[in-house]
């Protein structure tokens, strides 16, 4: 009898604490991922599977979610008590042709603690399955088209850099395109022909010098010859 009053009296002090203490307020905890889109391709569905990896865990509302072309999902997993509860987060990979599907898997941790209030609080942590490492921005598949139709819009300083490569082929081009083979060469021809021309012009005033300097001294030494006999004569004839 004296134990059953000092337990209700304890019940009244705690104001129920102790009761409650077996029965938290539940809590969803929302484990999100993304599905990118793949240009090219229309009218195609991903599978995004979520599976816990003990028993013991609670199982989400739903194993498979399925993503038309691309988008967001999120998995809803009901929380009754504080743990830490981990999950693998996948694709299926499917059978479509032309498509290259994502292998990547994630682990999902989900760490659950309690207030004094019997209030459930929860937090998400995701790592690459069978490492710590996290990725930057969460849970993402990236499928491809494998038949090379996904491209991707080059960046402003790409579409620069290509146009400034174009402009520069183009100029090279119409550089060559303005130098005709056939002109260079006559114009070549016609600096030979003028240095040709000058040099034979040079030899030519050369060659009449001279002969002018060799008609110069002949006429001079003819000239001595007429003075030379005509002096003899008029000796001759001043001895006769």
């Amino acid at each position: 009898m004296a134990f059953l009053i000092v337990l209700g009296l304890l019940c009244i002090f705690w104001n129920g604490n102790v009761l409650r203490a077996f029965n938290y307020d539940e809590v969803k905890a929302r484990i999100t991922f993304v599905c990118q889109k793949i240009d090219g391709l229309k009218n195609n569905s991903y599978q995004i599977c979520i599976k816990p990896e003990s028993g013991s865990n609670p199982v989400p509302d739903k194993d498979t979610i399925v993503i038309d072309g691309s988008g967001n999902g999120e998995f809803l997993i009901t929380l009754t008590e504080p743990g830490t509860y981990d999950y693998l987060l996948f694709q299926k990979k499917g059978s479509e042709k032309g498509i290259t599907y994502d292998d990547a898997e994630y682990e999902v941790h989900v760490f659950v603690t309690s207030d004094d209030n019997g209030k459930l609080n929860y937090s998400v942590t995701v790592t690459y399955a069978n490492s710590d490492m996290k990725p930057t921005e969460g849970a993402e598949f990236k499928n491809e088209d494998s038949n090379g139709s996904n491209t991707q819009e080059p960046s402003t300083q790409q579409r620069t850099t290509e146009q400034d490569v174009s402009e520069e082929t183009t100029e090279e081009k119409t550089t060559e395109e303005d130098v005709d083979p056939a002109k260079v060469t006559k114009k070549k021809i016609l600096t030979e022909d003028k240095a040709l021309i000058l040099f034979m012009g040079i030899m030519v005033v050369m060659s009449l010098a001279g002969i002018a300097v060799v008609v110069r001294a002949k006429i001079k030494e003819a000239v001595n010859y007429s003075n030379i006999d005509i002096n003899t004569d008029k000796e001759g004839e001043a001895k006769d």
